[in-house]
This record gives C-alpha cells, structure tokens and sequence, in this order.
C-alpha cells in the first residue's frame, strides 16, 4: 500500500459518495452518481468531434478536465465495458479526491484507483451479501475480470482478518444496501 493516510481518504470518500448519491444495488448506477455529483461524462470520441479535447490529449483511459465551469471526465469509450466503467469510476475518483483533478500524480492515480475499486465493488455489501469469487463480484459489479480477481483478493484478506463493518461510514452503507443484500441471498438459493 502505497500510503495509509490516501488508501483511507479514498475509501472514505467512496463511501461519501455512495451515502450521498442513494446508491443501494449493485451494479453502482454511475449515471446516478454523476448527475448527483455534478459531474459530466463524455467519450473521447465525442469530446474530441466537438473540440472539447484535444486529440494529443486524448491518451490512456481517462482524461479529466473543467468545461464551462463543470468537472468533465472523458474516457475512451470502447473496448471492455467493465473497463470503461471502471475509468468512469476513477475520473469520479480524480474529480472528488483533488482541487485540480486535471493535474495527476502518482498518489492521485492510486488515490482514485482506490476509490473507483471502493465505489464499484463495496467490500462490505460484497462480504455481506456472501460474494467472494471473482467471476460473480464481475457479473455483479459489472467490471473487468482484472478488477474482479484484485477484489476478491483483497476481499479475501478482510475476511481473514476480520475487517468489514469497522467504520461508522461503511456500517451506514452496508445499511443502505439492506435490501439489495436480503434479495440477492433470496435469488441465491
């Protein structure tokens, strides 16, 4: 872990999110959470037809910027849609984590690869609703099966040590996807 302080603000800052923007089923409706937080999303594609971006400056997966005023998250549109909304979830995390969101250092790549991993695939709605294998955390969450079998690591470490509900903000979100949980243990079985 690259710094204890930052790995903790991201969590918690996702955590921020999911209460603030009533999140309460998996998949984390990311439309929701960007109209909710005031944040746009555009294709590179699309922003660059319309002269919002530069070309040169449309690389990796995620590009944010200020556009009349709002936080503008561009990302490359195509390929693995897991993918895509991860990319989505961490210009969300670049948007909400920094004062200039544009300007990326390698503690706020981290940072929002925390928070994006945080926001889509909420350890302690995974833990209670009984999800720990990659393949279904995918399905579910609907990411990539890179992200899926990082979390289920990660899950797997938690569980052994017993770390899920620690938090008085993680307790406040496990409680507000109560439902989501109860229903999915019913189609389970």
């Amino acid at each position: 872990m690259e710094n204890y302080d930052e790995y903790k603000k991201a969590r918690d800052m996702s955590w921020e999110v999911l209460i603030k923007c009533e999140i309460t089923a998996l998949p984390v409706d990311l439309k929701k959470v960007t109209k909710s937080l005031d944040i746009d999303v555009i294709s590179f594609k699309k922003a660059i037809e319309n002269g919002m971006l530069d070309p040169a400056k449309a690389k990796g997966s995620v590009q944010v910027r200020i556009i009349k005023g709002r936080k503008t998250v561009f990302v490359k549109g195509d390929g693995d849609p897991g993918k895509v909304r991860f990319s989505i979830a961490k210009g969300i995390g670049f948007c909400m984590l920094s004062d200039k969101p544009w300007y990326r250092t390698k503690t706020l790549e981290y940072s929002a690869g925390i928070f994006a991993r945080d926001l889509l695939m909420p350890a302690t709605v995974l833990a209670s609703a009984g999800i720990f294998e990659a393949g279904d955390i995918a399905k579910l969450c609907g990411v990539s099966s890179q992200a899926a079998q990082r979390r289920a690591a990660r899950l797997a470490e938690l569980k052994t040590r017993n770390r899920f509900n620690a938090h008085p903000l993680e307790r406040k979100v496990r409680a507000q996807f109560d439902g989501f949980i109860a229903d999915y243990k019913r189609q389970s079985f």
